[in-house]
């Protein structure tokens, strides 16, 4: 589904977040060709929360916490 030609329209937004509401959402995968991000949550309507899925981190090691 595209939501923009180049940017999300506005009048999607508030659908895009109460998707993150769904207990059986887990992201939302999106982007354009040779550029993805992976959505996981939102902060109030108009701010997405998102990882670059081709940025590798380190992992946290629970064991020192």
């Amino acid at each position: 589904m595209r939501l923009g030609m180049s940017t999300i329209e506005p009048e999607y937004y508030d659908s895009i977040a109460r998707c993150f509401d769904l207990p059986q959402c887990v992201g939302i995968l999106g982007g354009k060709p040779n550029f993805a991000l992976y959505f996981v949550g939102h902060q109030d309507s108009q701010e997405l929360i998102f990882l670059d899925p081709h940025f590798v981190q380190d992992s946290v090691n629970l064991q020192q916490l």
